[in-house]
């Protein structure tokens, strides 16, 4: 059986817009690593259960989620990104069915691991919502959510996010949690080159270390390791201390690309070389043009003074 990390690889195009906020599989670079890290994190709470990913998307993640789990259920509430999902994912394991997060087509305490993955901070009943996940898992049931971090500091991008309405601080989202889960366990994730995901407390423990550009050529450092998005573990359950998730893909992908700018690079030079060498005969051979031009004038001029004829009796004459 193929791992996720195997089938994330084999992931082909979308068929759905990139819209800058519903990933698709195809898209590279720090997105990637966010959104992949999250469900390869998921995948060893799932082994054998039956799972409800809410907010699926393109499909992709329940579609990985299906490897280890026994059921996956996938909902959105876009119709077109479900159909899209169906067609290209469905399966006896994994089926998509277009609804809602504050109205979920699941029975009351039938599910056992439920994943809400970058959802709550649009523009839902975050209450509600909370509340419709807490129904449809069972009493022993895991929920795996994640939203950004609001005090991000060095994520422009979210005060900004036309798809966000409500982002929510540490303090908010385990008081939200809380009201429905007794036990909540938070993580915290940030990309690097790859993705790292830590317990909140190792995040902001001495000894960890980062340095951070502010603009100008100067940098600032700090101990603690600012999380882009918080990830929180909802439910009784053992979950894993720290994950990091290193696209190996991705870096041979850049190490092909490298070779090729170097070969390039090479083709470059060659042809640079080339070019300097023609260049060089186009000047030898635009002298000897301007000479051999001056030599025709004189010879034609010479002959033209052998070619004068005398009008009266029609013979050559010189000059």
């Amino acid at each position: 059986m193929k791992t996720v990390v195997e089938l994330s690889t084999e992931l082909s195009q979308s068929g759905l817009e990139f819209t800058g906020e519903r990933f698709c599989p195809e898209v590279k670079g720090a997105i990637r690593y966010e959104h992949m890290h999250r469900y390869i994190y998921a995948e060893r709470l799932v082994v054998g259960k039956s799972v409800i990913d809410v907010a699926c998307g393109e499909g992709y993640g329940s579609h990985l989620l299906a490897v280890r789990s026994r059921s996956v259920l996938g909902v959105d509430v876009d119709p077109v990104a479900v159909a899209h999902a169906e067609q290209r994912y469905g399966s006896d394991r994994v089926r998509f069915v277009a609804s809602s997060i504050t109205h979920l087509p699941a029975d009351d305490a039938s599910i056992d691991v439920a994943i809400c993955f970058e959802t709550i901070e649009h523009g839902i009943d975050q209450a509600g919502a909370l509340a419709e996940l807490r129904r449809v898992l069972k009493p022993d049931g895991i929920l795996l959510i994640s939203t950004p971090n609001a005090e991000a500091e060095d994520e422009a991008w979210h005060a900004s996010n036309p798809w966000h309405t409500h982002e929510m601080t540490q303090t908010e989202f385990v008081a939200l949690l809380g009201r429905h889960f007794p036990t909540v366990r938070l993580l915290a994730q940030r990309s690097i080159h790859g993705s790292v995901i830590l317990p909140i407390e190792a995040s902001s423990a001495a000894g960890g270390h980062t340095a951070r550009a502010t603009g100008a050529g100067t940098f600032t450092s700090t101990d603690a390791i600012e999380p882009s998005f918080f990830i929180a573990v909802a439910g009784g359950a053992d979950i894993p201390i720290a994950s990091l998730y290193d696209d190996g893909h991705e870096r041979d992908e850049l190490r092909y690309a490298v070779g090729a700018m170097q070969a390039l690079e090479t083709e470059l030079c060659t042809a640079t070389e080339a070019l300097a060498a023609r260049e060089q005969e186009i000047a030898r051979l635009t002298t000897a043009n301007k000479l051999l031009n001056i030599q025709v004038e004189h010879l034609r001029t010479k002959l033209e003074a052998y070619d004068a004829k005398d009008t009266r009796t029609g013979q050559f004459i010189s000059k």
